[in-house]
């Protein structure tokens, strides 16, 4: 007889997760409680998906605006940097441009994408964009894109925010010197600076070599920001200031470091209380969604797809049990 019930998803209630906890034993241990509380039985092959929030929490992985500014300016010195194609967020980039502003000694050039960012949060809706004059150059002055759209065009519908105003706010707070542009073509910021910190995402490299072959001095991406080991702050080896978020207001919480070692350990914990061999990914939506995953996960599934069940009405949990994917 077949089974009328398909994948399911549990969420699982864990601690408070604080810097220092063993987080594999706590998420081990919650799901076992939750399988003897709801008298489902783990089983091979389920899925534990774990936030990379509290892993990154479990580690201490934080860096403070001040971090990115000492090494902004180390890296770029007095000269003005454009800064490419940012994603439009209060939480994801507002914090990393605080820190790049107040490290920035010659000022900053703020390039954002038309008619959105790569993620499509908006600037200005599209059918506005193709019927603007705006829509035909290469890069567009603030004096010029104000000139031919009307204010409540450029507020974001979800946020209510201007991110153009928003960005302004957070560069003059920092007593920073900005100018905004708007472009689809990142190599037209080289006319204005030869020094550029690319802050896309799944383009980067792409956009990385295309200024280095048009002749920038200096470039680098958010990944390559907070990426070096250090004994005095947080840092990500591979993934950098990608996929921080905003802690405090002066805090950023990075991906964390070693993610690899909690999935395996989650794993190893359940098989050694359970005789059961589960799967385990720590998930992330941003930059990546698998950032790590146990071995039996591998080229088995859709990793995004799998991470979408940690969705539940919009918010993310912090740990979900799935069995039958």
């Amino acid at each position: 007889m077949s089974s009328c019930v398909g994948t399911m998803s549990i969420g699982v209630r864990i601690p408070i997760i604080e810097k220092g906890d063993n987080l594999a034993q706590i998420a081990a241990d919650s799901v076992i409680s939750a399988s003897k509380e709801i008298k489902v039985p783990i089983e091979n092959g389920d899925v534990i998906c774990v936030a990379e929030s509290v892993v990154a929490r479990a580690e201490g992985n934080y860096v403070t605006v001040d971090d990115i500014a000492r090494e902004v300016s180390e890296k770029f010195g007095n000269n003005e940097i454009a800064l490419v194609h940012p994603v439009l967020s209060m939480n994801r980039f507002s914090m990393i441009l605080r820190g790049i502003c107040r490290g920035a000694k010659g000022g900053v050039i703020l390039a954002l994408s038309l008619p959105a960012d790569e993620f499509g949060n908006h600037i200005l809706a599209e059918e506005k964009y193709l019927s603007s004059p705006i829509c035909g150059y290469r890069i567009v002055s603030e004096k010029f894109f104000r000139a031919n759209t009307e204010r409540k065009d450029t507020i974001h519908p979800f946020t209510g925010i201007d991110y153009i105003e928003y960005y302004k706010s957070i560069a003059k707070e920092e007593n920073c010197k900005m100018m905004v542009v708007f472009t689809n073509k990142p190599a037209t910021v080289l006319d204005l600076s030869k020094h550029v910190l690319c802050c896309d995402i799944r383009t980067r490299e792409l956009t990385k070599n295309l200024l280095m072959k048009n002749g920038a001095a200096t470039v680098y991406s958010l990944d390559e920001i907070c990426n070096v080991p250090n004994q005095t702050t947080g840092f990500n080896a591979r993934y950098g200031l990608l996929g921080s978020n905003k802690a405090d207001d002066e805090k950023l919480k990075l991906l964390p470091r070693n993610p690899e070692f909690v999935t395996s350990m989650i794993q190893y914990h359940i098989y050694d209380k359970t005789e059961k061999t589960v799967e385990v990914i720590a998930y992330s939506d941003f930059p990546v969604k698998g950032i790590a995953y146990t071995k039996g996960l591998y080229g088995k599934i859709k990793i995004a797809s799998l991470a979408d069940l940690m969705s539940a009405g919009g918010r993310k949990t912090q740990m979900v049990w799935v069995k039958g994917y």
